[in-house]
């Protein structure tokens, strides 16, 4: 008999069949067998392929032993020598989704084999993963009631990752746009191409563009403010400067959270700079770069404005997903509401 294909298959706690919200903080465990849907999706695979190993784990606790879990996966695969990565389908749950997405890139990296998820292109795990050139994503539903589909196209889409053919576009074969660009020879010119493009728009008829540009939010800018000297004025930072020791467990990139610190801490030297993205020397001998409170201070001191708000807000701008970020900033814009705020100074890195 030829060979089978090990296939790894990742859950989390609802999928894995432990239970929903309340068994989230499930630690990791392993069963050597197909779980859940994993039965269907092995059915579909067929008998050349073998689920030979499921992890699951609840979201919650992926995201607070993010590390020590991918380590303990790598471990046991190691041991296993599979040939085979696959995670979920997710679909809109974005914990899920996000724990999937490192499973596969954290496994691929290492292990030098081929990784497949599946979620909606709205899972904050898109924007996170589908750039990454050793994963594979397959779009889905919102909603578990695409479960047949998507296991259906994960099983088709698996044969053709282990048949170490070179896949086609992702418009062909039907995979989240990795952002890729390969040279290619086609029959016609970019020129004629571009006319023809320019033709069916112009007549009303389909066309598909060669380039997809990213559709962003437009954000009306606010009035300005008439009576700064009687305007109450707060900073927010995406520089990461928190407290010593991080105890709202803010991530260094790919953050998902804020916090409210006192202005205090700033002044009293208790803090550290934790964005992933630059050297925090500079902002761990001076927090003033970034919050420049002392120069506000004698604005105000001189009426210029009316007062300062005694918190300021933090997150680390290191990468992430418009859509958590624009959540954040909804979240960021009640409290300055509640707190009657007439003005922000935001800074970067």
């Amino acid at each position: 008999m030829e060979k089978r294909i090990k296939v790894f298959h990742y859950l989390n706690q609802f999928f894995g069949e432990i239970g929903a919200e309340d068994k989230a903080d499930t630690p990791l465990e392993f069963q050597q067998k197909a779980v859940g849907p994993g039965k269907e999706l092995g059915r579909l695979l067929g008998e050349s392929f073998v689920i030979s190993t499921t992890a699951i784990c609840g979201d919650n606790y992926f995201q607070e032993n993010q590390d020590d879990v991918l380590k303990r996966i790598a471990q046991k695969l190691q041991q296993e020598k599979v040939d085979l990565i696959l995670a979920g389908p997710a679909f809109g749950a974005g914990r899920y989704g996000v724990a999937g997405g490192a499973v596969c890139q954290y496994l691929s990296d290492l292990l030098g084999i081929p990784a497949l998820t599946a979620f909606s292109p709205d899972n904050p795990a898109a924007e996170m993963y589908r750039r990454n050139q050793t994963i594979y994503i397959l779009p889905t539903t919102k909603t578990v009631r695409g479960m047949q589909d998507a296991l259906v196209r994960m099983a088709a889409f698996a044969h053709k990752v282990v048949s170490q053919k070179e896949l086609g576009a992702a418009q062909v074969e039907g995979y989240l746009p990795r952002g890729i660009r390969k040279v290619i020879s086609r029959e016609k010119s970019g020129a004629q191409r571009a006319i023809e493009m320019l033709e069916a728009r112009l007549q009303g008829r389909s066309y598909t563009s060669e380039l997809v540009l990213p559709v962003f939010e437009q954000v009306r800018p606010p009035k300005p403010v008439t009576e700064l000297a009687s305007a109450k004025l707060a900073f927010i930072t995406t520089a990461g400067v928190v407290p010593k020791g991080n105890p709202d467990k803010m991530k260094a990139l790919n953050t998902d959270n804020w916090a409210l610190y006192p202005l205090e801490l700033l002044s009293g030297g208790d803090y550290e700079c934790i964005h992933g993205g630059i050297n925090p020397d500079h902002l761990n001998a001076r927090a003033e770069y970034v919050v420049p409170l002392h120069t506000a201070d004698k604005f105000r001191e001189r009426g210029v404005i009316g007062s300062i708000f005694n918190n300021y807000f933090v997150s680390a701008g290191c990468g992430g997903v418009i859509k958590t970020f624009q959540r954040m900033g909804r979240e960021m814009a009640a409290a300055l509401k509640e707190n009657h705020i007439d003005a922000v100074i935001l800074t970067s890195t």
